[in-house]
């Protein structure tokens, strides 16, 4: 007796909804209009919640890289309530970069990034790129 087995595998797809969230990068500052050889880089901005929700601390990383080098990394910022701003910046007597001897320019790139389950409603104000020249 031929005994017919037939098994029925069932497949669901778990759909993650993707969260918009509207975060802005504003109020950038630097230390210096000029900079020379030697002359430490310290960099100031805030991350704004533009949005109707609180944004979560697993929604985004913000990352400062000069001349293409990291520099700083925020892997699980603090949560942003509706209005609410997040302030960057480095402990007084730090720095975020110096420039060398060989720089005739430095340039700086913030970027924020959304995280899994998130995506940006304008990736308009997500990046900031600044550079400066270095005088002699």
């Amino acid at each position: 007796m031929n005994k017919i087995i037939v098994l029925i595998l069932l497949s669901f797809t778990i759909t993650q909804e993707i969260q918009t969230i509207d975060l802005r990068l504003e109020s950038f500052e630097i230390n210096k209009e000029k900079f020379k050889k030697g002359d430490g880089v310290l960099l100031s901005f805030k991350v704004a919640n533009h949005g109707e929700e609180k944004i979560p601390n697993d929604a985004y990383r913000m990352e400062v890289l000069v001349n293409g080098k990291l520099s700083s990394l925020d892997n699980l910022p603090d949560a942003i309530d509706v209005g609410g701003v997040v302030q960057y910046t480095k402990e007084k007597g730090k720095f975020h970069y110096f420039v060398s001897p060989n720089d005739k320019e430095v340039q700086v790139e913030i970027v924020i990034t959304p995280k899994n389950g998130y995506k940006f409603k304008s990736e308009s104000q997500t990046k900031l790129v600044y550079r400066f020249d270095v005088s002699q």
